[in-house]
């Protein structure tokens, strides 16, 4: 128990400064434990007071605990809300190994993602292992930062809906302890979770790390290998095979080490976007000034996940006399105030 006496009683809306020998003991007006609140009240400035914590025998070993939104897979099975709103979406979930998943999926982009409801948030937890899953703050909350193994920094892996760190009241952390270099044990192939458009060409790196994740220099001479009609590799170059639908791996080998990524490579997009040079999606009815020139760019995706595709993967037209189109998608409008005309991006099949 912590034994102490009153300073001050309050009433506030606002963010309380504090000094390292006071303790705020703080509780929602709203509250639906009202006898507590009302015990809270009859404290005044003098009392002396003994703070004690108790628990049930379950949460005894643990040392820190953070809340959560809402339980979303209970015992391997979904908990069902009637919310079917889709939004960005933080979850943490358990294995039954006892593995540790986060996951994190953006939203509010209608160009990139527009988020999951609750229910398919649970499905995808339990499509990666969880027994157990809790949702966490989303929205402009949902924000992954992390140290890719190799890399001497972290960086943002997903595409928040607020771009700066949002101020939170508790972050989750997963923090290395070892910091002591040793010789490389583990190789990563960079970069991961590719999907590439046939034909195109990606560039390959390779990190390693010690036995703790620390980076490490790499073993020996770096040699490469790629899956059965998966593509080809020149050096550390991958170009995707043409007219083929497969995923497959590549495989990196250095001074008896090897580490692996995975790569789906497509044949055609799913979808193609056409967008302006400052990323806006354009369709439907747009406005071009004639004699001024604007540099369109396509984005192809499978599966709503983005396709590396290179520049010339894509065959652009243009329908009526409202200027030219080049193959770079270099659109120089011209003709008459009023004219109409039709721009189109194709790509395989699509």
């Amino acid at each position: 128990p912590i034994y102490t006496t009153v300073a001050e009683t309050f009433e506030t809306g606002t963010p309380v400064a504090l000094s390292d020998d006071k303790v705020l003991v703080s509780m929602s007006l709203s509250t639906p434990f009202t006898a507590a609140l009302a015990n809270l009240k009859t404290l005044q400035a003098g009392d002396e007071v003994e703070l004690s914590i108790t628990s049930a025998g379950h949460w005894e070993d643990c040392i820190t605990v953070i809340g959560c939104e809402k339980r979303i897979v209970s015992s391997g099975a979904i908990v069902n809300y009637s919310d079917t709103s889709r939004a960005p979406r933080t979850a943490l979930g358990i294995t039954s190994d006892k593995d540790v998943i986060v996951y994190t999926v953006d939203g509010r982009d209608s160009s990139w993602s527009t988020g999951m409801s609750l229910a398919e948030l649970a499905e995808r937890m339990i499509s990666l292992g969880c027994v157990e899953a809790v949702n966490l703050d989303g929205g402009a909350s949902t924000q992954l930062y992390a140290q890719l193994p190799g890399e001497s920094s972290a960086a943002l892996m997903d595409k928040p809906a607020s771009t700066p760190v949002r101020s939170c009241a508790d972050y989750l952390a997963f923090v290395r302890n070892r910091t002591d270099e040793a010789e490389a044990a583990k190789l990563f192939v960079y970069p991961y979770g590719k999907v590439v458009l046939g034909g195109t060409s990606i560039d390959l790196k390779t990190l390693a790390t010690d036995a703790n994740y620390q980076p490490a220099a790499v073993p020996g001479i770096l040699s490469y290998s790629v899956s059965e009609g998966l593509g080809t590799i020149n050096e550390s170059t991958f170009t995707a095979a043409k007219g083929v639908d497969r995923t497959g791996t590549i495989t990196a080998e250095a001074g008896g080490l090897k580490g692996s990524v995975s790569v789906t490579v497509v044949a055609s997009p799913d979808t193609l976007t056409i967008k302006d040079a400052s990323g806006n999606v354009l369709g439907g009815d747009q406005g071009f000034v004639p004699g001024k020139p604007v540099q369109l760019s396509a984005e192809a995706m499978y599966k709503r996940l983005p396709i590396e595709a290179s520049k010339e993967s894509f065959t652009w037209t243009l329908e009526g006399n409202v200027g030219t189109i080049d193959q770079s998608g270099l659109f120089s409008p011209a003709g008459e105030s009023g004219s109409t005309g039709l721009i189109t991006v194709s790509c395989g099949n699509t």
